[in-house]
């Protein structure tokens, strides 16, 4: 209940680059916005793709709560919220004899709706430093914690600048609202007419996301690395 009720502010709390749980928005829609921007580059561009590992239980109550009251959230859902987080405990019941009671961890946990709701709000704050760098030539979309960027440009080393302004944004906006940096999967793909240059590779956020071989377990997410479209391969990495 308290989850179909922060939706009311998910446009402004999510973003509209966020793809993952929403009602009349399909990742297939968000991945015709990366195609449609590769084919305005010139189809030559890289497209980079950033895994937020366990991000439901990565994201500490405090900022929680501050991404709720920066996007005006009504202050009873956030000291529910806040609660919520704060203050759980469980207990282990098997027949009749129930276990003590243990205090639990006070953020966000995996297999709650409400933590899926409230990690998207704060990667939506992420997402807002991202466009505040306001660099040319890049699109994002995100599915929950599964984040998608086609960064096009006239040749390889102006999208290599905008690829380390981008990757300077989100740093700032991972510090920011406090999410782990150390749980990032990252992969890149440089694409050119039609073709995915799977042995080169691209250097973002300090690491190198590179050198993918289409039969390796980094192309285990694209069920038939023989198409070589970008559509197909962006869209099984979202």
């Amino acid at each position: 209940m308290v989850a179909r009720r922060l939706e009311r502010w998910g446009q402004k709390g999510m973003g509209d680059e966020q793809y993952g749980g929403r009602m009349g928005r399909s990742s297939l829609d968000g991945v015709g916005r990366l195609y449609k921007r590769w084919e305005e580059g010139g189809k030559r561009g890289v497209v980079l793709c950033m895994d937020v590992m366990g991000g439901y239980e990565n994201v500490g109550v405090g900022k929680c709560v501050e991404r709720l009251e920066e996007v005006g959230v009504e202050k009873y859902l956030i000291k529910w919220v806040s609660s919520f987080l704060r203050e759980r405990s469980v207990r282990v019941r098997v027949g009749k004899r129930v276990g003590r009671e243990v205090k639990m961890k006070g953020e966000t946990v995996q297999g709650s709706p409400l933590s899926r709701i409230l990690f998207m709000f704060v990667l939506g704050g992420v997402l807002e430093e991202i466009k505040k760098e306001e660099v040319e030539g890049v699109e994002m979309i995100a599915c929950v914690d599964d984040v998608d960027f086609m960064v096009v440009g006239k040749d390889e080393d102006e999208i290599e600048e905008r690829v380390g302004r981008m990757g300077e944004a989100i740093k700032r906006g991972l510090r920011k609202w406090e999410v782990d940096v150390q749980k990032l999967k990252l992969e890149g793909r440089w694409m050119r007419d039609e073709v995915v240059e799977w042995e080169r590779g691209i250097n973002w956020l300090g690491q190198a996301s590179a050198k993918m071989d289409p039969a390796s377990d980094s192309s285990a997410l694209c069920p038939d690395a023989s198409d070589a479209s970008p559509a197909s391969h962006a869209s099984c990495v979202s």
